[in-house]
């Protein structure tokens, strides 16, 4: 019986000392709207090992929009895609040993300083179980706001 016990628990920890490459998708969505892409710049997304501090992948978003049809016009059914191959994303392959929790996080949109904003999740992934499909969505609350006068290089004086 000890014999049967210790091949299990070798079994058992062999498994997990290979790395496995997890695929990971990450989207940034305006919260209620579209998901941001490259027509604004995309969301900077980084993936970072929440216990060590490591970051695991960083990247940006890239892509369209998505269908305006089904995100805007039509109620969202649990367990539907919101997404297709072309709406944007981050995707990473990571290399993992052991079930790792992280905390993914986006900034976005990333080229509009002004309107910048960071969303972020934590979560366990698993080695060799991918999230894909429409991957993990970060809600990015807030507006995107173009201040056209006065200009940034311009200066306000006080009237007398």
């Amino acid at each position: 019986m000890l014999k049967i016990l210790t091949t299990t628990l070798v079994l058992l920890t062999s498994t997990f000392t290979f790395a496995q490459t997890t695929k990971v998708i990450v989207r940034a969505q305006a919260k209620d709207a579209k998901f941001i892409g490259t027509g604004i710049g995309g969301a900077y997304v980084i993936i970072r090992n929440e216990l060590t501090g490591e970051i695991l992948a960083k990247g940006l978003t890239s892509g369209n929009s998505g269908n305006t049809d089904l995100l805007m016009n039509q109620p969202y059914k649990r367990h539907n895609r919101l997404t297709d191959e072309q709406t944007a994303r981050f995707e990473a392959d990571l290399k993992l040993d052991a079930p790792t929790f992280v905390t993914v996080e986006a900034i976005a949109p990333v080229n509009r300083k002004s309107s910048a904003v960071k969303a972020s999740t934590q979560l366990w992934l698993i080695p060799g179980k991918p999230i894909d499909g429409d991957g993990i969505i970060l809600q990015i609350p807030g507006l995107m706001v173009d201040i056209l006068e006065p200009q940034s290089h311009q200066v306000i004086t006080q009237p007398h």
